[in-house]
């Protein structure tokens, strides 16, 4: 017995001496991402959000969110405090209308906002009317969180663009109404920008 207690000791001496030399200077912590009222202030205007609910089953639920200067400018911003980078993400979207989609469901087959047999997706501006150029799946989820506070689990995201540019030289095009039209068959939104 004796013998057994001396065995173990020796071996959590040793074992308890390699761990303690660890550089902890080397070490740091993870802090959580620092709350940015202004951020979310940007955010809060640049989104839309919807719930589809039919007999007390929700059906799915999505956010909408403009990628416009604003928001772009705001998702730089935060990008380099959060990853102390600059940010490299979205330079596509700054020449189109681009829209960060997050699309909740319980139907797994109806989050699939790519798929036209089951999701029609169409920017309207005026009397034009245009098919996404591009519809993305974007990964991962845990990097694009700290901008998007409704992506959770469960949700797919996606980032849609469309070859529209507001023209400068037309001042109407300024000030026009788009609209954002997801249609799928458990129902359709439209937001208005």
């Amino acid at each position: 017995m004796f013998k057994k207690f001396l065995v173990a000791s020796c071996f959590l001496t040793t074992m308890t001496g390699c761990l303690s030399t660890i550089d902890s200077t080397n070490l740091q912590s993870t802090t959580p991402v620092p709350e940015d009222p202004a951020y979310n202030k940007i955010y809060q205007e640049s989104s839309q959000k919807f719930d589809f609910i039919d007999k007390f089953e929700t059906k799915y639920k999505i956010t909408v969110s403009q990628l416009n200067p604003a928001l772009r400018q705001a998702i730089a911003a935060r990008h380099e405090k959060v990853f102390l980078e600059p940010q490299p993400l979205l330079t596509e979207a700054s020449q189109k209308t681009a829209f960060f989609i997050t699309v909740y469901t319980a139907n797994g087959k109806l989050a699939d906002l790519a798929d036209d047999r089951l999701w029609s997706v169409q920017l309207r501006t005026g009397s034009s009317v245009l098919k996404p150029s591009s519809i993305k799946r974007i990964a991962p989820k845990e990097r694009w969180y700290v901008f998007f506070p409704d992506i959770n689990t469960w949700s797919t995201e996606y980032l849609v663009l469309f070859d529209q540019n507001a023209p400068v030289n037309q001042p109407d095009a300024v000030t026009a109404v788009s609209e954002l039209i997801l249609a799928s068959p458990e129902g359709n939104i439209t937001t208005r920008w």
